[in-house]
């Protein structure tokens, strides 16, 4: 008697997918169409959620994956970044959109 091959989860559990893991990505084409809308008018969009749900998937998988098709064929100009929360998310965040240079202190001073 053969044993029986083993079954393997093809979700990476808790952890984001890794780059190689993309081909396992789906089931979340609305939310990734309503980001997609949503940046159509805004020109930033955060996904906040809770641990474990899904977000940096989404973003890496759903949404990036999107809109990096669209840049390769010269649709649209993309520019990301991404940053991890830690004890003070919002200075993060903030440090993050200063680096990606799309906030000008300068012109926001009065």
């Amino acid at each position: 008697m053969s044993p029986t091959p083993a079954k393997t989860n093809p979700f990476p559990g808790l952890r984001p997918f890794n780059q190689e893991e993309d081909y396992l990505f789906f089931g979340r084409e609305e939310q990734t169409i309503e980001l997609l809308r949503r940046l159509g008018s805004n020109r930033f969009v955060a996904v906040v959620g809770s641990s474990g749900s899904g977000k940096s998937s989404l973003v890496r998988y759903g949404l990036l994956s999107q809109l990096l098709g669209a840049r390769c064929s010269g649709r649209r100009r993309v520019g990301s970044r991404r940053h991890a929360s830690g004890g003070n998310p919002l200075a993060l965040l903030t440090d993050a959109l200063l680096e990606a240079d799309l906030y000008d202190r300068a012109a926001n001073t009065s």
